[in-house]
């Protein structure tokens, strides 16, 4: 830790000591938020080319008048602080052993306004980490371990849940004349595939603001967009540092059509049509 890292934990436990003891100031959610940030930055260790591991385990503990008056927003609030955990790793391209997990308990050594954070690693149930394809440890961008699963599987079971059928005897909606009607897009990533709706999907490295995320330390934030009308569909690159390219070529904006391979990074992207009602 260098000279500037101890001058600002100096400060930090001045600012959330004495300050908080002389002026009983309660200790708000995003303070926390802050907090469990800060300590995983602390706790991060290059271990290869490509690859910083961090804490997964926090233990956020707080005044018994802390922990009562925020008692009733318990579970929200693990779950977001967890989320906020997640999110800053994809930014910064950490990794984990393990999900991330956050709990919040009493010390009676704390006043009130005054936490203290504790993080250390800890594998699931002291298995191997599940190993996603090329990266090693649980890494908050892929999709195979996401930070939250059960917002995770909350979110997939509405995107994968059947449209209602009509009921009985209600015609259907006449299609505007000379419109085409609509084709279904998917696309494939790795292992994984996904169902392209109408209007504007982003893919990209980053859960926060990628609508399909590319775990691939050579695609950018926001990296390429794809856009669907009807039955046609076009790509366009989004500024991204490395490109989108195809045949080897960038693009700015291209149609993408059944067999349309686009290249991110080192990742493929292969594109799927088929007609409505096939």
């Amino acid at each position: 830790m260098g000279m500037l890292d101890r001058f600002e934990r100096g400060i930090e436990r001045v600012v959330n000591g004495a300050f908080a003891k002389a002026f009983r100031s309660q200790v708000e959610p995003v303070e926390l938020a802050g907090a469990l940030r800060k300590e995983a930055d602390a706790r991060a260790a290059v271990v290869s080319r490509g690859r910083t591991l961090t804490a997964n385990s926090y233990t956020v503990e707080l005044s018994s008048t802390d922990f009562e008056r925020l008692t009733p927003i318990f579970d929200e609030l693990k779950t977001d602080l967890r989320q906020v955990v997640g999110e800053h790793a994809v930014e910064q391209g950490y990794s984990f052993v393990g999900p991330v997990t956050v709990e919040l308990t009493v010390a009676s050594d704390l006043d009130t306004g005054v936490y203290r954070v504790l993080a250390g690693t800890e594998r699931p149930d002291g298995s191997p980490a599940a190993q996603p394809a090329n990266r090693g440890g649980y890494d908050p961008i892929s999709r195979a371990n996401p930070i939250v699963p059960e917002a995770y599987e909350q979110s997939r079971r509405r995107e994968t849940s059947p449209a209602p059928s009509p009921a009985p005897n209600q015609a259907s909606p006449a299609r505007p004349a000379g419109r085409q009607s609509a084709a279904h897009f998917t696309v494939s990533v790795g292992s994984r595939s996904y169902r392209l709706g109408q209007g504007s999907t982003i893919f990209g490295r980053s859960s926060s603001s990628a609508d399909i995320v590319i775990d691939d330390p050579g695609v950018s934030r926001r990296h390429f967009e794809v856009t669907v009308d009807g039955s046609h569909a076009q790509a366009s690159d989004l500024g991204s540092t490395n490109g989108t390219l195809l045949d080897g070529k960038r693009i700015s904006k291209v149609n993408v059509t059944d067999g349309t391979v686009l290249q991110a990074g080192d990742s493929a992207v292969v594109f799927h049509r088929s007609e409505a009602g096939s």
